[in-house]
C-alpha cells in the first residue's frame, strides 16, 4: 500500500495508487457532480447535497444545501443547529476563475475546514490554500502551467506549512502530528483527526487514509 516519509524534503510514493493521474482540466465542460458540489462551501451541506442527489435525484436538492455560499442571516441559523455545521461556512468564496482541487477536514468543534483551490490566469494557473482564519501558508502561491498530477497535489499538500518551524510537516501531517504531541491523544484519535477529499483526484483521501492507517500501527 501507498506511504509517505515523514522527512522533511522527502517524499516517498510506493503502491497501488494512480500517482502520475492528472486531470485533464479543472473545468471542464460538463461537470461531474463531485465537481459541481465542491463548490458549496459547507462541509455539512456539502455531504447533505451528495446524500440528496444519491437518494433522490436534482429534484431533492433544496437551495439552502446547494447554494455555494450562504448570507451572513441563514450561516447564523445553520451554526444554531450544531456549531460542526459552520465547517467550511466561514471560507472565502470561490471567484469565477476559481476551483477547489481538495479539501482538508479537520476532528475540531467546529469542524474546521482547509481548502487547497486552482485559479486560472492568462497563461498559467495559481495553486494556493486557504482556510477560515485568514491564515498565511507558506509558499503563499505555486504559478503552474497545467493541472497538477495526483503525486504534485501530495506535494503541495505535504509542502505547504501554517505552524511553527517545529511542525513544518505540510498541512496533513502537523495537524496530526501537534495534536498527538500536546493533546494527550491516542495514536487513533490523532490519525482520524484531519480526512482529505477531492473532486477531481477519487484517490487522494485513499491514500492519506493509507498512510495515517500506517502511521497509527
Amino acid at each position: 500500500m501507498s506511504s509517505t516519509s515523514r522527512k522533511r524534503g522527502a517524499l516517498v510514493f510506493v503502491g497501488d495508487f494512480d500517482f502520475d493521474y492528472r486531470p485533464k482540466t479543472y473545468w471542464p465542460v460538463s461537470p461531474t457532480r463531485a465537481e459541481l458540489l465542491s463548490r458549496v462551501k459547507g462541509r455539512v451541506r456539502r455531504r447533505l447535497a451528495e446524500q440528496a442527489l444519491a437518494e433522490g435525484g436534482v429534484c431533492a436538492l433544496s437551495a439552502f444545501i446547494a447554494r455555494e455560499s450562504l448570507p451572513e442571516v441563514d450561516r447564523l441559523g445553520w451554526g444554531r443547529v450544531h456549531p460542526r455545521c459552520l465547517g467550511g461556512e466561514f471560507l472565502p468564496d470561490l471567484e469565477s476563475a476559481e476551483v477547489e482541487i481538495a479539501r482538508l477536514s479537520f476532528e475540531s468543534t467546529t469542524n474546521d475546514q482547509v481548502s487547497v483551490r486552482a485559479r486560472a490566469g492568462k497563461d498559467h494557473l495559481r495553486i494556493f490554500v486557504r482556510d477560515e482564519y485568514e491564515t498565511t501558508y507558506t509558499p503563499t502561491h505555486r504559478r503552474v502551467q497545467h493541472p497538477r498530477s495526483l503525486r504534485e497535489v501530495i506535494a503541495v499538500i505535504e509542502t505547504t506549512n501554517y505552524l511553527s518551524e517545529e511542525y513544518s510537516f505540510g498541512l496533513f501531517w502537523s495537524a496530526i502530528r501537534f495534536n498527538y504531541d500536546y493533546g494527550e491523544w491516542t495514536p487513533e484519535k490523532a490519525g482520524d483527526f484531519v480526512t482529505i477529499d477531492s473532486a477531481f483526484y477519487p484517490e487522494l483521501g485513499d491514500h492519506y487514509s493509507t498512510t495515517a492507517a500506517r502511521w497509527v500501527a
